[in-house]
C-alpha cells in the first residue's frame, strides 16, 4: 500500500513538473509586454513597390527583401530614396488589411541619413451629431532657421517658430521625438497645409520636415467615419498603445546609436 501511495505521489510530481515547464518555455517564446521584435533589413534599392490602388508603400531591395511604409509616409519619402541607394532598415512584422505579411519600416537610414517612420495618432470616437465639412487646406512650404520651440497648455511640444516669424505646428503626440533631432538653429525645409485659427493666425501644419540629415515624415490619419449600424467600435490605437509606440521607436534609436549604425 505504501509502494503504491509513493508510486503515485512520484508520478504526479513529474506531471507537475512537466506542466510548470510547459509553462515557463511557453512564457520565453512570448515577448514582453511593451516589446516588439524587430529585423535588420539591408540591401539596394531596385524599385518602389505599388499597392492595388497604384499608390506607392515600399521598395524592393536587390537582397530580395521588401520593405513597406503607409502610402501617406512613401509620397514625402519618395524624394529622399531613389534606386541604387543603400538603405538599411530596422522593421517590424506586419500584418495588413488584405493578409499580407510585410516588413513595416520603424527606422530607415541611406548613407548619412536617418528617417524616421512616426506612428499615426489614434483616432478620435465619433460623434453623434453632423459637422459643416471643412474648407480644404491649401499646401504650404517655408524655409528656414528654427528660431524657438513653443508648447501648448499641457505643457507639450507641439511646434516652433522660424526666423522669419512663420509658426510651424505638428502634434504633440511626435513633438519629443523630433526634439531629438531638432534644435533652435537647426535649418529646415517644412512641407504641409496652410491653416487658419478661428483667431486669424496663419500656421503651417506640418506633413514634413527635412534637415540637411534628418527627414521626417508625419503621417496624418483620415477622420474615422461613423460606425455602422450594429458594430460595437472603430478599431485604431489608444492613447496607451501610441505612447508605448513611441517608447519603443525611441529605444530602438538609442540602440542604433549605440551600435554606431
Amino acid at each position: 500500500m505504501k509502494f503504491k501511495r509513493a508510486r503515485i505521489a512520484a508520478v504526479t510530481a513529474a506531471l507537475t513538473a512537466a506542466v510548470v515547464a510547459s509553462e515557463i518555455h511557453e512564457a520565453l517564446a512570448q515577448p514582453p509586454s511593451g516589446i516588439v521584435e524587430v529585423q535588420i533589413v539591408t540591401g539596394k534599392v531596385t524599385e518602389p513597390m505599388l499597392n492595388d490602388h497604384h499608390d506607392g508603400e515600399g521598395w524592393k531591395l536587390d537582397s530580395g527583401d521588401s520593405i513597406h511604409v503607409p502610402p501617406p509616409a512613401f509620397a514625402v519619402l519618395q524624394e529622399s530614396v531613389k534606386s541604387g541607394d543603400t538603405v538599411h532598415a530596422t522593421t517590424t512584422t506586419k500584418t495588413l488589411r488584405d493578409g499580407r505579411k510585410v516588413n513595416e519600416v520603424v527606422t530607415m537610414q541611406i548613407g548619412d541619413r536617418h528617417l524616421a517612420i512616426l506612428p499615426p495618432a489614434p483616432p478620435k470616437p465619433p460623434k453623434p451629431r453632423k459637422h459643416p465639412k471643412p474648407k480644404k487646406e491649401k499646401p504650404m512650404k517655408a524655409k528656414g532657421t528654427i528660431a524657438s520651440f513653443h508648447e501648448n497648455h499641457h505643457g507639450d511640444v507641439d511646434g516652433f517658430t522660424l526666423d522669419d516669424g512663420t509658426e510651424v505646428k505638428f502634434p504633440p503626440r511626435v513633438g519629443e521625438l523630433l526634439q531629438e533631432g531638432l534644435d533652435v538653429g537647426t535649418r529646415v525645409t517644412v512641407n504641409g497645409h496652410r491653416h487658419k485659427t478661428p483667431e486669424g493666425d496663419i500656421h503651417l501644419h506640418a506633413d514634413s520636415i527635412n534637415t540637411a540629415k534628418y527627414a521626417y515624415a508625419i503621417d496624418h490619419p483620415k477622420k474615422p467615419k461613423p460606425p455602422k449600424r450594429g458594430t460595437g467600435h472603430e478599431d485604431g490605437m489608444t492613447r496607451k498603445q501610441a505612447d508605448d509606440v513611441l517608447k519603443e521607436l525611441r529605444g530602438i534609436r538609442r540602440l542604433l546609436e549605440q551600435r554606431g549604425e
